[in-house]
């Protein structure tokens, strides 16, 4: 499930040109080169280099996050896409406690590279439930989510999944985790009346 989501998006942007990897991404401050460097540095970076960064920058995760994509970034997009189809390619067993995170990380990307380049969304054929969890989570908070959610209950349309308590927020189970990571248009495809809180949260805490 990770492997195969990884090599779709391996997939797709190997068949970007230079002036696609430097189109803006949905995650703020990356572009899409970057998106990649981050995707990188998220697979080779050294526990305790991770960690410096992170006391460097205050505990401010997003900020160590984005200070190690741009040094891994300062390779060229078609180095890092072959340091990218490198590691993705280790066949060493993954502790299970990170499948889900890097599954999540790799979803998140791939959308954050597909819509703004109008890109078709490669299939994601898999349970989203376990996804959601992790993101509603508190070991989600700050890396992959940047403040307490709002105060609404989240419910999947398409999966067996809600979360949370206040006004009812209900979407395809994507969309849920682009608003749970407050993208730009956080609330695209969602209804309810807990909307306006999402897409409030998601302006102040947008990553």
């Amino acid at each position: 499930m990770l492997r195969q989501q990884q090599h779709q998006l391996l997939a797709l942007l190997s068949e970007l040109g230079d002036e696609q990897f430097s189109k803006g991404s949905l995650c703020r401050d990356f572009d899409v080169h970057h998106v990649l460097a981050h995707l990188v540095a998220q697979l080779s970076t050294p526990p305790l280099k991770r960690g410096l960064s992170i006391a460097r920058h205050r505990r401010n995760r997003p900020q160590a996050q984005l200070a190690l994509a741009k040094e891994v970034g300062l390779a060229s997009s078609d180095q890092l896409l072959k340091r990218y189809a490198s590691l993705i390619s280790n066949t060493e067993k993954l502790p299970e406690k990170l499948v889900i995170p890097r599954l999540t990380d790799t979803v998140i990307h791939t959308v954050d590279v597909c819509r703004p380049l109008s890109i078709a969304l490669p299939p994601m054929e898999f349970d989203f439930a376990p996804l959601l969890d992790f993101l509603a989570s508190d070991t989600a908070l700050l890396e992959f989510v940047a403040a307490p959610l709002p105060n609404v209950t989240f419910v999947a349309t398409d999966a067996n999944w809600r979360a949370g308590r206040g006004p009812q927020v209900s979407g395809k189970s994507l969309d849920l985790a682009m608003a749970i990571t407050a993208r730009p248009n956080a609330t695209r495809g969602l209804s309810g009346p807990g909307v306006e809180s999402v897409a409030q949260w998601a302006r102040v805490h947008g990553h």
